[in-house]
């Protein structure tokens, strides 16, 4: 009888079958303990064992908590789940790095809850990260020390059979990076948080109930991180400019003592963000935020681009984040709160 493996692929085409099943294999073990450590090599670097990937397993720990002690019917509450990062380590935020080379791809943190049927879950928050220099220009934006993301569930009307705990999955992944060495790993691990079900005769401990009290005062001072819509700027005016093969979101603010712009990567693979320029306003006393997204032939540059990312202002002690989207058809508008 013929091998049809051995006559498709020839004796080493088997010998890497073999070592790729036997790779998988490993893998779904490690998956099974809910720990998913995944090597990204540098161009040139040997792929470490596994037993090498678990060295680093432990530099992140996760917690997740609530704001409430239990569930109830109709009621929204807010879950965090929280990164507890080992000194001189750091993860990164759903956006890696303003500009990042093709050759050290890097996975963001990122969050999927799973909840049980007729619970609504809502869009996952991340509070603004830190910006960190490279020594190749560009910054990456990553959370140290302690991180937490956000995520506020609505509980149905009607549990209809559901009964005792409500449990919720939350699968975490993020990427990890030495202080002073290029290398990074990736990992995935799933927490699950079971709350009860408040009824009709239930009643919450008083122990839970502190607990809950002091989750939701965590949870308020990660929330203060969130990004803002821009509607609620005080007063920063947006207007866009065009040059050559170029286009320009300027940011105009009255009195900012200081300004900063966390690009996102754009909807349109034509247009890509170049740089930052921060200066005197030549109209007021305020400070002007040019930012610069570039094309590479002039019919790319006719399609719309959209200006995408997080802008940081600090008036004093008081500093704001805003959520931009702003389109290229957008208009000059001042936008300030009453």
């Amino acid at each position: 009888m013929r091998n049809l493996v051995s006559d498709t692929y020839g004796v080493v085409g088997v010998r890497f079958l073999l070592l790729i099943s036997m790779l998988a294999m490993t893998v779904g073990q490690a998956a099974g303990q809910g720990r998913q450590p995944i090597r990204i090599p540098k161009p040139g670097q040997v792929t470490p064992s596994i037993e090498e990937l678990r060295e680093f397993e432990d530099v992140v720990e996760l917690e997740v908590l609530s704001d409430v002690a239990a569930v109830k019917a109709g009621e929204s509450f807010r879950v965090g789940v929280v990164f507890e990062i080992r000194r001189d380590w750091r993860i990164f935020w759903q956006y890696p790095s303003e500009r990042l080379p093709m050759d050290r791809p890097i996975v963001g943190t990122t969050l999927g809850v799973e909840a049980p049927v007729g619970f609504e879950v809502g869009e996952v928050k991340y509070p603004v990260p830190l910006a960190m220099g490279t020594a190749g220009g560009f910054r990456e934006f990553v959370y140290q020390g302690e991180a937490m993301l956000l995520v506020e569930i609505t509980v149905p009307e009607d549990f209809g059979e559901l009964t005792g705990e409500a449990e919720f999955e939350m699968r975490a992944r993020w990427t990890i990076q030495k202080e002073g060495d290029g290398q990074v790993y990736s990992y995935a691990r799933t927490i699950t948080l079971a709350l009860p079900i408040a009824g009709n005769d239930f009643e919450s401990s008083e122990e839970d109930v502190k607990r809950a009290g002091v989750n939701a005062e965590r949870i308020a001072g990660y929330e203060a991180l969130v990004p803002r819509p821009l509607t609620e700027a005080k007063d920063i005016e947006v207007r866009w400019e065009h040059e050559l093969l170029k286009d320009v979101i300027v940011f105009s603010f009255g009195d900012a003592d200081h300004v900063d712009f966390f690009p996102i990567p754009a909807r349109y693979a034509s247009c890509k963000y170049e740089k930052q320029v921060v200066g005197p306003d030549p109209k007021s006393d305020g400070v002007l935020l040019e930012v610069y997204y570039g094309y590479e032939t002039r019919q790319l540059a006719s399609r719309s681009a959209v200006a995408n990312g997080v802008l940081v202002e600090q008036r004093g002690d008081e500093v704001a984040y805003y959520l931009v989207d702003v389109p290229k058809s957008f208009s000059r508008q001042r936008f300030k709160r009453p």
